[in-house]
């Protein structure tokens, strides 16, 4: 009892974990797959998670990612028609019409360079192609991986048809400060240089050289390049510094490290490695406001 009073914080994170364990363990991922629109021409809708740029063939290719998908046949969809009611799209729905599929998420490699908002919700005309499975033992299974990370397929050559007016103007404004910045690397490093100081500053290893990325691995440092505690604390930690020194007061410097630190993780794609950083640093910095010492254990 003793040892719980003193580690209340690690004790909940213990309970925490066993409540999941128990949850996927009643509740194991089900692995739902859509054969029968594989390789077929379809129309969706969904709201934009996350954009970025890849490259493809030695082209830039924007990237979206699709969540809360609803997913219909072209024979069944006006696939010309781009005068879609906004209320319908709102709804997720196509020309007025339910549609036939009801998805988790999807990644459309868009033809065009046309950037819909973050948080909006669109509707893409495109090739829809599932995930390979593994058919050897040990294989990577790709569509086991994206199952996880709630993305059951993906779109090529995709047409943006048409974009609600609604989005998430925090997130949006996050991205265009991402790219902005990206910008300033790009002015200021060569190429390949730039790629890498993207990767690690601002979590965007899409565009990061292959050779560069192998050489990583192969030293086992590649972890450098995830957003992850060490950013985290440096920068987060640099902040709080800095406002201690001008005199703010405590509670209001911990606020704002705190918030800052969010920003950044939503900025940079909030991974799960970044979550854990952002927790353990704001219980770092606040543990000074509850007279807790900042236990390791």
């Amino acid at each position: 009892m003793r040892g719980v009073m003193r580690r209340p914080v690690c004790m909940i994170g213990l309970a925490f974990v066993i409540v999941i364990l128990l949850y996927r363990h009643f509740n194991p991922y089900s692995r739902t797959f859509y054969g029968m629109y594989d390789g077929s021409t379809v129309t969706v809708t969904g709201q934009v998670d996350k954009k970025e740029y890849r490259i493809s063939n030695e082209q830039e290719v924007l990237v979206l990612y699709l969540k809360e998908v609803q997913l219909l046949d072209s024979s069944k969809a006006n696939s010309t028609n781009t005068d879609l009611k906004e209320e319908n799209l709102e709804n997720n729905t196509l020309n007025g019409k339910e549609p036939t599929t009801e998805i988790t998420g999807v990644i459309c490699y868009m033809q065009e360079k046309k950037e819909p908002k973050t948080g909006s919700i669109v509707c893409i005309k495109g090739k829809f192609r599932e995930f390979s499975k593994a058919t050897n033992p040990g294989e990577f299974d790709a569509a086991a991986y994206y199952q996880i990370l709630n993305l059951q397929g993906r779109l090529q050559n995709g047409i943006l048809i048409q974009e609600s007016a609604e989005h998430d103007l925090f997130r949006e404004r996050l991205y265009e400060w991402k790219q902005y910045m990206a910008g300033l690397l790009e002015l200021c490093f060569a190429k390949k240089e730039a790629s890498v100081m993207k990767a690690m500053l601002l979590g965007e290893k899409s565009q990061l050289d292959e050779e560069v990325k192998t050489l990583y691995q192969v030293n086992g440092v590649i972890h450098i390049l995830s957003i992850s505690g060490l950013h985290i604390s440096i920068l987060g930690m640099g902040l709080y510094k800095i406002l201690c020194k001008l005199k703010i007061p405590k509670s209001i410097t911990v606020f704002l490290a705190i918030g800052f630190m969010y920003c950044y993780g939503v900025m940079t794609g909030m991974s799960v490695s970044s979550i854990r950083a952002i927790m353990m640093f704001g219980f770092h910095v606040s543990s000074e406001l509850c007279k807790r010492t900042y236990d390791m254990l």
